[in-house]
Parts: structure tokens; C-alpha cells; sequence
């Protein structure tokens, strides 16, 4: 039995050492990094990140970083904080990413990337959309559209996983956005011990994403459009399953106070999400639904609380 030493790979190749980055502005790199602990406000603008990872077998350690983007308003934030399109084995480790459309956005290329990593980053406080409604006005233009991917992106998010097989997501933080982690096109995730709580749309979202993980996370708070003279929720939901998520585990999380704190549909014309387990989680105290599953077929649900919910479960058509 072989022993791994510390800077070896097996079979006595010497492992590189990360370089080391103090950040002066947008930057693509090819090699595992450590970028030095402090604060960098780096602007990008729409569809640019701050990092780009391109090359396959990269870590990125942002131990101790804060990643800031330019604008202060939620409404206004574009950009990407740390980016990888069509790479494999890429990991993002820690630090703090603000002020961005997507915090973290990893993509494959046709759903081929795979060994995708977000561990231990704060994602927080990246874009949100402005909302028209009050404590004591409603407007029917913050309903969120949970129909269509492009909304969905157009919306951002803390990280956002697309056309991967083969993520794990964990201890990530996702604060005061629209969005918490959004999966797209990805099979065989796993997000797993992340607060994802207090954002105005969705703690965690699934557009055509199956066979996938959600597990012992808090996904808390995730509400909008309810007043003081109003309850509307607009598609809110601490958990969302859309357009043919299927065969998932949602198993021992906590989304209470949510829109819905489950919340499965469809399309008029488009795919179902089926056959997914849905056990030991608390969806308590939503003002509508702590559990909704509507147009689909299959589901599992198995010692769940629904507790002080205008319903505990509402199974349509």
C-alpha cells in the first residue's frame, strides 16, 4: 500500500504549487492558484468575469478574499465573479464574491464538464431584481418567471452550475440576492450543507436537472411580494424543480418561510419533473404552500413538516 506524500503525486512527480495572484484587474488563469488574502473591488461588465478558469485540473483558493464588483444597487450588478466555460475538475475554494449578476458561474460545454467544486465560498449579495411592490402596495410585475432558462439567468445567482455531470456544492452562503444556487442542465450534483436563506426568489432552483442531491441545507426566507395588506408570494420558493428535473433527493433540508417551501410545475407546453423523493424536510410557515407539487407525477414525500402554512401540501392535476 502506497503512501501520498505532501508535494508528490503517485509515482513521485512533483505536484505544482498554486501560484500565488494579487489581483490588479480581470484575470484568466491555467494553473491552480491561490489569489492573496485582502480586498478587490474588480468591475466587469455584462457576460465578463473578474477570474476566468481556463484549463481543465484547476483550483481556485480564495481563502480570505473578498471579491467586490462596482455596483451598489442589487438591480444593477453585472458581471461574473469567477467563471469556467467547458472545463473539467475546476474547484472553487472559499472566499467572499459581491456584487456580481452570478457570484460563480461553472459551465461544461454540451453537458460534458464534470468535477465541478464550490466549497466554503460567500456568495452573497449579488444581483436581485428592483422590486416594484411596498409593505402596503402590490404590483403584479415582481411575479418571477419560472418558466423559461433565460429568465432564469437573466435573474443571476450566488453560483450557477449549467451543463455539468458531476458537482458537488458545499458549506456555500447565499445572502440577500434573487437567487441562491441555480442547476441547469446538470445530472448527478450534490448541494449539500449550504444556507442559501433571505433572497427574494429562489434558495435553490433546478431547470432540466436530474438524478441530483439537495441535502441538509437551509433555504429559509426566500419570499417575496407579501405585505402588510397583501399575500401573493409570486413564484417564490425556497425549493424550485422546473422544466424535466426528475428522479432528485431533497432529503433533510429546512425552507421555511418561503413563497412555497417546495414548489414543483410546468410549462403549458413543456417538460414534467417526476418521480423525485422529497424526505425529512421542514417547510413550515410559508404564507401559501410548504409543499407544492403540481403537474407531475411519481413524487415521494416521507416524514416532511408542513407546519403554519396557508397549506401544508397542494397536489394539482
Amino acid at each position: 500500500m502506497g503512501i501520498a506524500l505532501p508535494g508528490l503525486q503517485q509515482g513521485g512527480a512533483p505536484v505544482p504549487e498554486p501560484v500565488t495572484l494579487h489581483l490588479q484587474g480581470p484575470v484568466r488563469i491555467t494553473a491552480s492558484t491561490r489569489v492573496a488574502p485582502g480586498r478587490y473591488e474588480v468591475k466587469v461588465p455584462a457576460g465578463w468575469a473578474a477570474i476566468e478558469i481556463d484549463a481543465d485540473n484547476v483550483t481556485l483558493d480564495l481563502t480570505g478574499v473578498t471579491l467586490m464588483g462596482g455596483a451598489s444597487e442589487p438591480w444593477q450588478r453585472e458581471g461574473i465573479g469567477v467563471h469556467s466555460a467547458g472545463r473539467s475538475d475546476v474547484t472553487v475554494r472559499g472566499g467572499t464574491i459581491r456584487g456580481y449578476r452570478f457570484g460563480i458561474f461553472l459551465q461544461g460545454k454540451e453537458g460534458t464538464g464534470s468535477d465541478i467544486k464550490v466549497i466554503g465560498s460567500d456568495v452573497s449579495e449579488n444581483r436581485a431584481q428592483r422590486l416594484l411592490s411596498t409593505d402596503t402596495h402590490y404590483d403584479e410585475g415582481d411575479w418571477v418567471d419560472i418558466f423559461h432558462l433565460d429568465s432564469w439567468e437573466s435573474y443571476g445567482a450566488g453560483v450557477y452550475i449549467k451543463d455539468i455531470q458531476g458537482a458537488w456544492i458545499e458549506n456555500v452562503s447565499a445572502h440577500n440576492g434573487q437567487n441562491g444556487v441555480l442547476l441547469a442542465n446538470t445530472t448527478h450534483a450534490t448541494v449539500y450543507h449550504s444556507d442559501l436563506s433571505h433572497n427574494s426568489a429562489w434558495g435553490i432552483g433546478l431547470f432540466h436537472a436530474s438524478w441530483n442531491d439537495v441535502l441538509d441545507n437551509h433555504a429559509d426566507w426566500n419570499v417575496r411580494c407579501e405585505g402588510k395588506s397583501y399575500s401573493a408570494g409570486c413564484d417564490s420558493a425556497g425549493v424550485l424543480l422546473m422544466g424535466g428535473s426528475n428522479h432528485n433527493r431533497i432529503v433533510g433540508n429546512s425552507f421555511t418561510h418561503s413563497g412555497d417551501g417546495y414548489f414543483v410545475s410546468k410549462p403549458k407546453t413543456g417538460a414534467l419533473s417526476d418521480f423525485n423523493y422529497v424526505g425529512f424536510n421542514d417547510g413550515s410557515d410559508s404564507p401559501h404552500n410548504a409543499f407544492e407539487s403540481t403537474f407531475a407525477e411519481g413524487d415521494e414525500f416521507y416524514h416532511n413538516l408542513a407546519d403554519r402554512s396557508d397549506y401544508g401540501f397542494w397536489m394539482g392535476f
